[in-house]
């Protein structure tokens, strides 16, 4: 059988407890989450990387 390979997912909060409770909601449903704390952040992580399957700012 081949391995499901998880969706990841990009998440642009500032809000700490909002982003970590979004998180471990999104995590129960089988994505991996990398969270960046704003949106300049998020575009530093995205320059050159294009493994995220969802970017949500």
């Amino acid at each position: 059988m081949s391995e499901v390979k998880k969706k990841r997912l990009l998440l642009a909060e500032d809000e700490a407890l909002i982003a970590l409770s979004n998180k471990r909601s999104l995590e129960r449903y089988g994505y991996a989450v990398v969270i960046a704390s704003c949106g300049e952040k998020a575009l530093k992580m995205l320059d050159g990387c294009t493994d995220f399957d969802l970017i949500s700012i």
